[in-house]
């Protein structure tokens, strides 16, 4: 029997996204379009869509036994993953143009907060899957898995290349007057990594490894879309707001469509016959079925997001908790596998656990990153020109201050 109830999941979510929303009136854009809550709120609800998704592919044997309209989460996943990988990009660029000493304060907020997470539940992870182990094992072993150069969460992928994308944003926009090229050398950064990754092929038996599996590239150009559309907002913007009608039509419609072919070169093609020639060209067929399906799927939601502006508490405090959630998830997914009940329970179990225990996590985990950041930002900060220019505009105005007073008592 086909779970057709199990498509109750996403309608509560899309329930949960638009309540309340806003629609901009006719001809206007809302003016909250990409603002930081709107995208905290789209991030909240891709979490969740991940969660779903891991969850169908385990209910599907990975897409081979068909469960309704569900299903479509099993291929789905590099489409809610685009969502991070653009709000990633746009937020650095972003962040960039607006920020003061933005680059100067970078290496000691970013990564921090970025990091601590990850390293923190790799420990919970290492605690509650082998305790004893952690002490009398192999240090170094232990090391790599705490740190994340071996990978026990396998989420933990989308840490290791963001991070990498970031030390390559701050090292070529840190140390470079030309911002434009430095813009085109991340771009190509990305490229260059999705071809490696392409060429890499999938881990050999049960391993996982570094940029092994189509999961670590077949969503990545959309951070390269999220870079362009952060440096070139105001013309994006206008040409959206002119032909917005038009492309609220095509996006969906183009989108719809290549998704679709997607799935079918997923089924007949897929990323595992790289050893021959003919293989490559399927694999290589299917990875750009793939990431167009995803520039459109994005695109169609960000357009909406000119019209609709998004008002969901829930979204707002899951956007909270989404890197911890994100981060635990998997956990819960694998502890449920073997424990037989129902589809319908099985999801509800798995989410209401996952968001309760990344409730938990979440405050101590931030305490601890406020903490590091603060150290590293008075001990580092102090250090650079930046500060004591700052310091020394500071005691001018002082002087200032006093002089004129001064004057006025005389």
């Amino acid at each position: 029997m086909k779970n057709y109830i199990l498509i109750i999941y996403p309608l509560l979510l899309c329930v949960t996204a638009f309540y309340k929303a806003r629609l901009s009136p006719r001809g206007e854009v809302s003016l909250q379009f990409l603002s930081s809550g709107q995208a905290g709120q789209i991030r909240a609800a891709a979490c969740i869509c991940i969660i779903l998704h891991h969850l169908t592919q385990q209910l599907t044997s990975y897409g081979s036994v068909f469960q309704g309209p569900i299903t479509f989460f099993n291929y789905a996943g590099f489409l809610f993953t685009g969502i991070f990988f653009f709000f990633s990009g746009y937020g650095l660029i972003t962040s960039l143009h607006t920020k003061k000493d933005y680059l100067i304060t970078f290496p000691w907020r970013r990564f921090p907060s970025v990091l601590l997470p990850f390293w923190i539940t790799n420990l919970l992870l290492l605690l509650a899957s082998r305790p004893w182990s952690m002490l009398k094992g192999d240090l170094p072993g232990t090391l790599r898995d705490l740190f994340g150069l071996t990978l026990v969460n396998s989420n933990g992928w989308f840490i290791v290349e963001i991070v990498l994308f970031y030390l390559f944003f701050y090292l070529l926009f840190r140390w470079s007057r030309h911002p434009d090229v430095s813009l085109f050398l991340l771009c190509l950064t990305a490229g260059i990594l999705i071809c490696y990754s392409f060429f890499q092929g999938h881990d050999p038996g049960n391993n996982i490894h570094w940029f092994r599996g189509e999961w670590w590239y077949n969503s990545t150009i959309i951070f390269v879309m999220g870079l362009l559309c952060a440096r070139f907002r105001r013309p994006v913007t206008d040409f959206c707001r002119k032909h917005l009608r038009l492309l609220l039509f095509l996006t969906p419609l183009l989108y719809v469509c290549i998704f679709g072919i997607s799935i079918w070169a997923v089924i007949r093609f897929g990323y595992y016959n790289m050893g021959s020639p003919a293989g490559r060209r399927g694999a290589l067929f299917t990875l750009l079925t793939q990431m167009l399906s995803c520039f459109f799927f994005t695109s169609f939601l960000l357009l909406l997001n000119m019209k609709i502006t998004l008002h969901s508490r829930i979204l707002t405090y899951l956007n909270g908790i989404s890197l911890e959630l994100f981060l635990i998830h998997g956990s819960f997914v694998s502890l449920f596998r073997n424990i037989r009940m129902a589809p319908l329970l099985r999801y509800a179990v798995v989410l209401s656990v996952s968001i309760g225990c990344a409730s938990l996590l979440s405050p101590p985990i931030k305490w601890i990153v406020r903490l590091v950041t603060s150290f590293l930002h008075n001990r580092l900060y102090r250090e650079t020109p930046a500060y004591h220019t700052l310091e020394s505009e500071l005691a001018r105005q002082k002087r200032e201050k006093r002089l004129r007073l001064l004057r006025i008592a005389v």
